[in-house]
């Protein structure tokens, strides 16, 4: 396991790249696109309960008397793709909604700038509302995978939980709901499940070793595999990218480390053009050589 300091300064590596219009795009496992793209398709629905179940469950471990419950019997998971794709005209909502077979929802965001417009401390409780309206009659889970961490909300713990209690008796609202925050690099950190799920989703994590991480790895292996073959969704991945080339903004931003590795890749394929071999090149652009030798040129 890495140490902190090594957490902060490791260059995190992609799922792979893909070949677009606009030139060579690296994806990773907390890209909005391609998340939304892997649960949009039903085989897909039990690697995205069991990365909810893995961190409730380490959450459980910490936190014995706690309202959150892992996410049991059938499933059907809702996305935004339909958004993402232009299929539908209305802003972006929340990411991910699972509907268990009894009284209990689950929405999942994967979340990966702190630092948001309208701001996430506003966002979150905007979103819960939303859930139990929509929802009326049910136990809603409002989760929030965060790359980078809030500390509004977060105060330097790998997990915070908020529920509707009454502060003179201390008692739970009749209708359960939770609003979890759950740190990333905070979980990266730990010697745990949730630990290595955590690096694999920083991308700090290559090739899992526990069974769960493995089975979560392997479908978004399997994912990227087909949308590199799926003409319809490069186009919607190349249109999006002209867009933020031309300064339009299209639901979340993609983040600054991303922007700067695409424009790593650009440089990295000019100097493979002009002869220099991969191993330079990845220690000129700052790249991983994996990623360099794979480039198509």
């Amino acid at each position: 396991m890495k140490s902190s300091k090594d957490l902060k300064s490791a260059k995190r590596t992609p799922i792979g790249i893909i070949e677009l219009e606009t030139g060579p795009r690296a994806v990773y496992p907390m890209e909005d696109f391609f998340l939304n793209y892997t649960y949009n398709k039903p085989e897909h629905w039990e690697a995205l309960r069991l990365t909810a179940n893995i961190f409730i469950e380490d959450y459980q471990s910490k936190i014995e008397e706690t309202m959150l419950a892992t996410i049991k019997g059938a499933i059907k998971v809702i996305t935004q793709y339909a958004f993402y794709t232009g299929a539908i005209k209305s802003s972006k909502s929340q990411d991910f909604k699972m509907d268990e077979d009894d009284d209990n929802v689950t929405f999942i965001e994967f979340q990966n700038r702190a630092n948001t417009k309208p701001p996430i401390e506003f966002r979150a409780p905007e979103y819960l509302g939303l859930s139990l309206g929509h929802n009326r009659g049910k136990n809603i889970t409002q989760m929030w995978i965060m790359a980078e961490d809030l500390e509004s909300v977060m105060h330097n713990n790998p997990y915070s939980n908020y529920v509707l209690r009454d502060e003179v008796t201390n008692k739970v609202f009749p209708r359960t709901s939770n609003l979890v925050f759950i740190s990333l690099k905070s979980l990266a950190n730990e010697n745990t499940v949730a630990g290595e799920l955590a690096r694999y989703l920083l991308g700090m994590e290559e090739t899992p070793q526990n069974e769960a991480v493995k089975k979560i790895a392997a479908t978004f292996s399997a994912s990227f595999g087909k949308l590199k073959d799926d003409k319809e969704a490069k186009t919607h991945m190349t249109l999006r990218e002209k867009y933020v080339d031309e300064g339009i903004e299209i639901g979340r931003e993609e983040g600054r480390e991303e922007g700067m590795t695409q424009k790593a890749l650009q440089t990295a394929i000019k100097l493979l053009k002009r002869g220099l071999n991969p191993k330079e090149v990845a220690e000129d652009v700052e790249l991983p050589l994996e990623m360099v030798e794979n480039l198509s040129y």
